[in-house]
């Protein structure tokens, strides 16, 4: 575990995690209004 959460913790990660959520934010937007949309049914 203690290797795990030094990764967890490395700049790399937490760079990559970043990057990650910028481009995933704008796909769960689009499948947030989809559900939205479709609750309204």
């Amino acid at each position: 575990m203690s290797k795990l959460t030094k990764l967890l913790k490395s700049k790399m990660v937490k760079e990559g995690i970043k990057q990650a959520q910028k481009h995933a934010l704008p796909v769960i937007k689009k499948e947030l209004t989809k559900r939205k949309g479709s609750f309204k049914k």
